[in-house]
């Protein structure tokens, strides 16, 4: 009997944290009807993700009525608490048609630990920096599901283009990719010490930015309309030059509110910035410790290797044309008169550009000197001439 009695305490030792956890869960079932840009594997990870959001709030309203730690300031942030620890089993989904659209349903068990969803939420109640950072999250949260929201109407528009599904899916992607950055962020608050936390924190916070600017900016920018059109054939006898005619302008949805908030720049403001036809920020102004803030030069030297462009393509003939790029610094002040060349950039002396808005008679930016014209030069084959019917453009991230 008292060999017994020993395994048991020694069994116990070994694993408080079994005998101890308490464990809240739940069924949930969701469904999801697919929209025209839709696959089975995105609707999957949006239902899950829906179930996750079920489970933390039906978790927190559960801890609210039970425990007297809750207050009605805090019950906000136990969702994105909970959220963070919810573990999902037994997950089923099956097809089925619904009001004549295909729908997913998607089944999961949800489980929390109760036992330590409160003690987070008493270590939040002792710690305001703790507090603050849930807090921040929690609203970022918010926004993200705005934004989800925002997606999913556009995926249930009909007659989208192939393009436009692709741009649209990919920053439901990357939306998906912020909830889940968000909850190890939030594991982190309580998991890690306050040197490693803060230097965490910022990192977090950097992903945040990016992750944003690919939503509305990047995303946005990637939806630019652009116009070309076949102004004149010259005939040179042995082959023939197309002139071509390129223009442009943002899409209303681009967004400059994330990049105005870090970066300086001339005529970087709201108010300037619908007048301007293109844009240069200097590093001279954003690195260095000169930034509005702490994530200023991080942020100019992210945004000095990402590349847009507009391809133009007339039969086996292309011509690209920068539309967001970097360049080494110099005698140029601004981005007008130099060609791109990302791959001198230097972080200490570079520059970004943007060019806003292309007029088809006003000469090219980022091209370089004499190959700058607009309209832009083809050179085909009389074989090429007879057979090619269109132009093909198209915006490349690089």
């Amino acid at each position: 009997m008292k060999s017994i009695t020993v395994l048991i305490t020694l069994i116990a030792l070994s694993f408080p944290t079994l005998l101890a956890a308490k464990v809240w869960q739940q069924t949930f079932t969701v469904e999801y009807a697919l929209g025209d840009g839709d696959s089975k594997t995105t609707a999957r990870e949006l239902a899950l993700a829906q179930i996750k959001i079920k489970a933390s709030n039906k978790a927190g309203s559960y801890i609210h009525t039970t425990s007297t730690l809750v207050n009605d300031q805090l019950s906000e942030n136990i969702q994105v608490i909970g959220a963070s620890m919810v573990m999902l089993s037994g997950i089923k989904e099956h097809l089925t048609t619904k009001n004549n659209r295909i729908t997913l349903f998607v089944t999961a068990l949800a489980r929390i630990d109760e036992s330590e969803l409160k003690r987070r939420i008493a270590a939040m109640q002792r710690d305001k920096a703790k507090a603050k950072q849930i807090t921040q999250l929690n609203k970022d949260n918010e926004m993200l599901s705005v934004e989800l929201r925002t997606i999913r109407s556009l995926l249930a528009k009909k007659h989208s283009s192939s393009t436009e599904v692709a741009s649209i899916l990919n920053r439901q992607s990357t939306l998906l990719k912020r909830f889940e950055h968000n909850a190890a962020a939030v594991k982190r608050v309580f998991t890690q010490g306050t040197l490693f936390q803060m230097a965490q924190t910022s990192s977090a916070k950097l992903e945040r930015v990016k992750a944003q600017l690919e939503t509305e900016f990047f995303g946005a920018l990637m939806q630019t309309q652009v116009k070309a059109e076949i102004v004149s054939v010259i005939d040179n006898e042995r082959d023939f030059t197309v002139l071509v005619n390129v223009s442009w302008t943002m899409p209303k949805s681009l967004s400059f509110n994330t990049l105005i908030k870090h970066l300086s720049g001339r005529n970087f403001n709201k108010d300037k910035l619908s007048k301007t036809e293109d844009l240069t920020l200097d590093s001279n102004k954003n690195v260095g410790g000169k930034g509005k803030t702490t994530l200023s030069e991080s942020l100019f030297n992210y945004l000095g290797e990402q590349h847009v462009h507009i391809e133009i393509k007339l039969g086996s003939k292309k011509f690209n044309v920068p539309l967001f790029w970097s360049r080494k610094g110099g005698s140029f002040s601004s981005c007008k008169s130099a060609s791109s060349s990302y791959n001198d950039f230097i972080k200490s002396n570079g520059l970004l550009c943007l060019t806003l808005m292309q007029d088809s008679h006003k000469a090219l930016h980022g091209i370089g000197y004499k190959q700058d014209e607009n309209p832009i030069k083809f050179k085909l084959t009389k074989k090429e001439v007879r057979t090619i019917t269109t132009i093909e453009t198209k915006i490349v991230r690089g």
